[in-house]
Formats: structure tokens, C-alpha cells, sequence
């Protein structure tokens, strides 16, 4: 019995020994249980009883307690009545637990050492002064204190030179501080907005240049600003100014921040755009972002300067030709790059010119455009990017969302794990988003003047990589009706006209045909042939086009398609 109890023993000390040199405060805790099994065991078993304390004294937490001073005289007997009560359920709870309470004056030589503050010492301090404010230092414990200062005094690395006379010299650490020059710098409250109009709000800006006392700065302003120059000086240089374009475009910004060490300019072409406040008919319009044709007023905004995320207009990839306007969404960081540089929370913004959508009716209307993307993941949760798509009534005062596209109303052409380029029109989707009647109709003022905004926001897995790829779209315009009217859709014809119906051109698209040629003749509801052509085919789909100028007159006409010893034809609506 007696050999069972020594090795019972021998196995419960060695597991607190093991246990304690983890360095935890619940180690330590743990450690105690199997020391005090060991001594239950085999009393006195080697030095059990000294690992018991410094298992205890692990383990314990320190606090010290600051009682409640009372001035008193009516108080004070009471009040010492209740401070001996708390000290006996101190003295109690002790003895049942691994918390020890010290006075103040315990707590200055709680280390054996009088020259030192005791509320570095302890854990916590409970000050029992519920009216006393003053108790929310935030501080390190001695022990705490100790050991940073033996790692920032230890030679390896060469740590302990930090703090020497020697190094602080050579660093510059001892020099006198430098005058620097300020940095010029600003911001800007918006960044889009009409020239000179009732409805347009001011563009507040504001200093913010730094590394320096600035004493004044000096504001110019282009695009025909109403204030041209501005200057400020003392208190008021961190107030905002105010300020209105008279030209549409890019409007330039320039900034001198000036102190006793010198001056500073800061130059931004492109600060904020200044849209015309003419608004267009939307009827008959199309923009298929062609160079050289509308997109100058197409501006976009890369907030974050992120060359891998933002807006720009391609001559790779269209609907029916070979331009529109992407959302570069391809995130390439790899290896140690994935730490940082995330897209998660990065967004651009896209800018439409104004539109008179009162020249629609008063029936449903439609922004209408047609869109190609891709995610490079499969997982619903891991698809986070989205595409806010709002309008405004007040040149950019103000914006209202109407609608948010996520996953499946982004991503068309399902998993890309490569850059994604839409090859044919088969990789796109129609989009069409209803207008509120608050900016329709033919005598509704707020419609006369309507601006949109395309914002993609991109998201990010739960490690902060880009799940999405390249966003691409083409052919934006307002429609009574749906862009699914238009939207190609195979039959065992092989051939389709799109867009149909259709304000302006429109393209007959044949697929799977064997022919080497097709013949394309379109003729007016009286049978008139206003156009003919004859096309060479190649590859699965092609597409013969039918320019706008020979379908002038809106009406119905007749598409007919002859390709080897087949003939279809096609009803064409021009509105």
C-alpha cells in the first residue's frame, strides 16, 4: 500500500512540476492541485510542501484594496463597521481561493522593497471610493515592468545599445529638432458637380497640409472658377472655401501651404468634375463607349489609386463590337503581398452625363445596359462584391440608390480563375433597372435634369484575398422597355437581331451556319429595300451589322437572312 502511494505521489509531483513551468497563472493553479494530491499521497514527499507555495504564489492574484475615506464624524462609526466586515469576507475568501488582498501599506513592501511605488505591483487595485474617478490609469504590473526592461537591456540583437549616449548621437536621436517645410495638401466634401447652375451646391474644400506651423495658404482654382484665387490666413486657413465651376470638365486645384521654413504646392488636374448641366434626350442614345465619341463625359473616380482595381474603358471587348467600359477587378497579390494591400472595402465610381427623361412619357423607363462578369470562386458567402447603381436630381448634391446588384447579377459566365474577357455575345447578360417615379414623367420637373452613378464596391474572402475578376459594360442608354428585349436568344433558326427593338443600328447575328457567305436584305413594311449587303462568315457566330442612317424612319421592317440554301427572315422594330 505504502509503495502504491509513493509512486501515485511521485506521479502527481511530477505532473505539477511539468505543469508550472508552462509560466501560466492557470498552470500554476493546476500545478497546485497535483502538488497538494502528492502531500494527500505521501505526506512530505521530497520538497512538496515549497512547490505548493511557489505553485500558490503563481497562481495567486494580487489586489490591493484602497478603502473609503470618511470625514465625517457622523459617518464614521458606521463606516467602520462596514470596512471590518469586508476585511473578515476578505479574510474568509482567501483562504478558499487564489486571490490575496493587501493594504497599501502591505502592498510598498509586497517585493521587499520600500523605494518603489506599490501600484506597480499589484494586479489590480479595488478602490472602494465609488465616487473617487481617478482609477482609470491604464498600467503594467511590476513583474511586467521587470521583464521588458531585462529584454530591452539584453544583448542579443544588440537591443541594450538602443538607450546608449552613443547611439542616440549617431541616430540623430540628440539633435536639435529641424524647421521643416509644410506639405501642402486638401480635401474636397464631393467630387462631382454642374457648372454654374441654381441647383449645383458648392464644392467645400479644405487645408490639410501638415509637418509644419502653416501661416497661410494660397487657393487657385481653374475651370472658370467663381473665385479664382483664395487666401487664408492664421485661425481661419483650417476653414473650408467654398467654390463653383463655370466649365465643364476636369477642374485643376492648386494649393501653396506656407510657414517660416519654407513653402509647399500641391496640384490636382483632375480634383473634381464638372458636369455639363445641359441634359440630353435620352431617346434614340446608346453609349457603346467608342474612343472619341461620349467619354469625356463618362468620368470615373479610383479613390484609392489601386491600378488592379478601377474603371477603364477597353478596345478588347463589347456586346457587338470591341469597346466598352470595365470595372478592373483582378486581384494579382501573391506571396508575402497577400499581407497587405487588400481590395476588401475599395470602390470606384462611374459617372453618367445628365438626361431630360421627361422626354420619355409618362410609362415605365428603363436605365438599360448590358454587362459580362466573372467571380473566381463558387461560394455564395466568399461573393461580396456588389454594384450600387444610384441617381441624383441636384448635380451630385445628393444620391439615391435604386438598386444593388450582388453575385449572380454580376457574375454571368460562372467560376474565372484567370483574368476573364467576354469573347462573344453570348458572355453577356441584359440589366435593366425601373425607374422611381420620383424622376419620371413628362411634366416632372426633378426629371429634367437626372444624373446616374455605377458604384463597384469589391469585396474579399476571409483572408482578405479578392474573390471577384473583370466586370465589363457596354451599350448603357434609357428604354421604355426591358434590355431583355434585345438580349439574343437561339433558336434552331441560328439567327437573331440585337438589339430588337432598337433606336439606332442593329446587328444580324448568325450561328452554327456552314455557308461561307450570308446576304442580308432589309426591307420597309411596304416591302421597299432601304438596305442589302452580302457578309463573308467565319467561326461559329458572326455578325453583319445594320447601320442607324438607312433605319432613319421608326416603324417595322423586314430582316431577310439568307445563308447557302436557307432563307429566314426577321421582324425589326425601330422606335
Amino acid at each position: 500500500m505504502d509503495d502504491a502511494r509513493y509512486y501515485a505521489a511521485e506521479d502527481r509531483y511530477n505532473a505539477g512540476k511539468k505543469t508550472l513551468a508552462l509560466g501560466t497563472r492557470e498552470a500554476a493553479r493546476n500545478a497546485y492541485e497535483h502538488f497538494d494530491q502528492a502531500d494527500k499521497f505521501f505526506p512530505g514527499f521530497k520538497d512538496v510542501r515549497k512547490q505548493l507555495d511557489d505553485a500558490y504564489w503563481a497562481a495567486v492574484l494580487k489586489v490591493v484594496v484602497e478603502s473609503v475615506r470618511v470625514n465625517s464624524n457622523l459617518y464614521k462609526l458606521s463606516n467602520d463597521y462596514f470596512q471590518n466586515k469586508i476585511s473578515e469576507f476578505m479574510l474568509e475568501y482567501e483562504d478558499r481561493s487564489f486571490i490575496k488582498f493587501y493594504s497599501p501599506a502591505e502592498a510598498l513592501h509586497l517585493f521587499g522593497d520600500a523605494t518603489k511605488t506599490y501600484i506597480d505591483y499589484p494586479d489590480t487595485v479595488n478602490s472602494q471610493n465609488v465616487m473617487d474617478y481617478t482609477y482609470c490609469s491604464k498600467m503594467f504590473t511590476y513583474l511586467q515592468t521587470v521583464r521588458m526592461r531585462n529584454t530591452l537591456q539584453n544583448s542579443v540583437a544588440f537591443r541594450n545599445n538602443l538607450v546608449t549616449s552613443s547611439n542616440l548621437a549617431l541616430t540623430g536621436a540628440l539633435d536639435p529638432w529641424p524647421d521643416l517645410a509644410p506639405v501642402a495638401d486638401f480635401s474636397t466634401d464631393k467630387v462631382f458637380a454642374c457648372a454654374n447652375t441654381a441647383a449645383t451646391p458648392d464644392i467645400a474644400f479644405r487645408n490639410r497640409s501638415w509637418n509644419d506651423t502653416v501661416g497661410n495658404v494660397v487657393w487657385t482654382f481653374g475651370s472658370n472658377a467663381a473665385n479664382p484665387t483664395i487666401t487664408q490666413t492664421g485661425a481661419g486657413i483650417n476653414t473650408q472655401v467654398n467654390n463653383k465651376f463655370g466649365t465643364p470638365g476636369w477642374a485643376s486645384v492648386s494649393l501653396i501651404a506656407n510657414s517660416n521654413a519654407g513653402s509647399d504646392t500641391f496640384t490636382n488636374d483632375k480634383a473634381v468634375y464638372i458636369a455639363d448641366p445641359t441634359a440630353m434626350d435620352p431617346n434614340g442614345y446608346i453609349e457603346e463607349f467608342t474612343p472619341g465619341a461620349n467619354l469625356d463625359k463618362y468620368p470615373t473616380f479610383d479613390y484609392y489609386n489601386t491600378p488592379d482595381h478601377k474603371w477603364e474603358f477597353v478596345t478588347n471587348a463589347g456586346t457587338f463590337d470591341n469597346t466598352s467600359i470595365r470595372f478592373k477587378n483582378f486581384d494579382k497579390r501573391s506571396g508575402t503581398e497577400t499581407y497587405i494591400g487588400t481590395p476588401k472595402g475599395d470602390f470606384g465610381d462611374l459617372y453618367t452625363p445628365a438626361f431630360d427623361i421627361r422626354a420619355m412619357g409618362n410609362g415605365p423607363v428603363y436605365l438599360n445596359f448590358f454587362s459580362a462578369g466573372a467571380f473566381r470562386t463558387n461560394l455564395p458567402n466568399e461573393m461580396l462584391d456588389s454594384i450600387q447603381i444610384s441617381y441624383s436630381i441636384n448635380c451630385g448634391g445628393a444620391w439615391t440608390t435604386m438598386k444593388t446588384l450582388t453575385k449572380a447579377e454580376i457574375s454571368n459566365n460562372g467560376v474565372r480563375t484567370t483574368e476573364f474577357t467576354p469573347t462573344g455575345a453570348l458572355n453577356w447578360q441584359p440589366q435593366s433597372i425601373v425607374l422611381p417615379a420620383a424622376i419620371r414623367g413628362s411634366s416632372n420637373v426633378n426629371a429634367s435634369r437626372v444624373f446616374f452613378r455605377i458604384r463597384y464596391k469589391v469585396g474579399a474572402d476571409a483572408g482578405y484575398f479578392g474573390t471577384g475578376n473583370h466586370f465589363y459594360l457596354d451599350r448603357l442608354h434609357l428604354s421604355n422597355w426591358t434590355a431583355s428585349v434585345s438580349m439574343p436568344q437561339f433558336d434552331e433558326k441560328g439567327v437573331v437581331l440585337a438589339p430588337n427593338p432598337t433606336t439606332g443600328s442593329t446587328f444580324v447575328i448568325i450561328k452554327g451556319s456552314k455557308a461561307s457567305d450570308a446576304q442580308v436584305v432589309v426591307t420597309d413594311i411596304a416591302g421597299k429595300v432601304v438596305y442589302s449587303t452580302q457578309a463573308s462568315l467565319s467561326g461559329d457566330v458572326n455578325r453583319v451589322e445594320i447601320p442607324a442612317s438607312y433605319l432613319s424612319v421608326k416603324g417595322v421592317y423586314l430582316v431577310q437572312v439568307v445563308t447557302g440554301s436557307s432563307k429566314h427572315t426577321e421582324k425589326l422594330v425601330v422606335y
